[in-house]
């Protein structure tokens, strides 16, 4: 079995999690070649983003009769927890070419459960800080340890509570020796963020999405307000033992949603 995927970030954690499996995936690095590399590797799967579907690469879907499958943000909340037949792409999919929906998932080959280190502990983590949520973040600096990591406007780097960017193993350790991982999610999906947090072993703490709320509201803090997201910090800092329990389900949800397991979906 052969896999061809367009080049993302998403896709490079499938095709790990496809040659951890030993199955032969190659990631397909300029659109443009995507003949020419039909032609060299002979895929049997193609992964790929709804908007760079064109009649070219149907008439290539079809003359190879491969297994079509759609990245597409948009669609993950028909169903995140499986793959879903994309009605939406008729218009672009004939129906002699199969096409499954492909959500995200978690990278557990490159995320992992970090150890609790003395000089990480802290109430608040959060990763490439944004502009848009300053509000949010200088008044969780005020009342709680905060540290703030990754790409991060020029704002955020010249505060002590920044951190910087963080080597993968340095970043296990961050999430697992924090109280919360913060995150502000958009979009109306499962990101990339939640998955990383989860797969570290962190508790996530996110702006309520009424579309995902009922899927993770067991093991992810939400809140809708500043008000909220306080007395939901206080009130897990004061119970460790529903902290810990909300941590282990989430790492439930990684084990059924990893990359692994969606590559093992995929060829099912």
């Amino acid at each position: 079995m052969k896999i061809l995927a367009e080049n993302s970030i998403f896709n490079q954690s499938l095709m790990r999690a496809a040659n951890f499996l030993n199955v032969n995936g190659k990631i397909l690095y300029d659109n443009k070649d995507i003949f020419n590399e039909f032609k060299r590797f002979e895929p049997d799967i193609f992964i790929c983003y709804k908007e760079n579907i064109n009649d070219g690469y149907l008439r290539l879907f079809k003359k190879n009769k491969i297994k079509v499958f759609i990245i597409s943000d948009q669609e993950i909340n028909l169903d995140i927890e499986n793959f879903q037949l994309i009605h939406q792409c008729e218009n672009y999919i004939e129906k002699d070419i199969k096409s499954l929906f492909l959500p995200f998932g978690a990278d557990t080959l490159l995320y992992k459960l970090g150890k609790v280190v003395d000089n990480l502990i802290c109430d608040i983590v959060y990763d490439n800080p944004k502009k848009q949520h300053k509000d949010y973040i200088y008044k969780l600096i005020r009342d709680y340890n905060v540290r703030l990591f990754g790409d991060a406007d020029n704002e955020y780097k010249i505060l002590p509570q920044y951190l910087g960017f963080l080597t993968n193993e340095l970043l296990y350790d961050v999430y697992s020796s924090s109280s919360f991982g913060l995150t502000f999610n958009s979009g109306n999906f499962i990101s990339q963020e939640y998955y990383k947090i989860f797969s570290c072993g962190g508790l996530c703490l996110s702006m309520k999405d009424d579309i995902i709320y009922d899927k993770l509201n067991e093991f992810v803090v939400f809140f809708e307000n500043e008000e909220e997201m306080k007395d939901k910090i206080n009130f897990i800092k004061k119970q460790p033992n529903v902290r810990k329990i909300m941590i282990n389900k989430s790492l439930k949800f990684v084990e059924k949603n990893s990359y692994i397991e969606r590559i093992k979906q995929l060829l099912s």
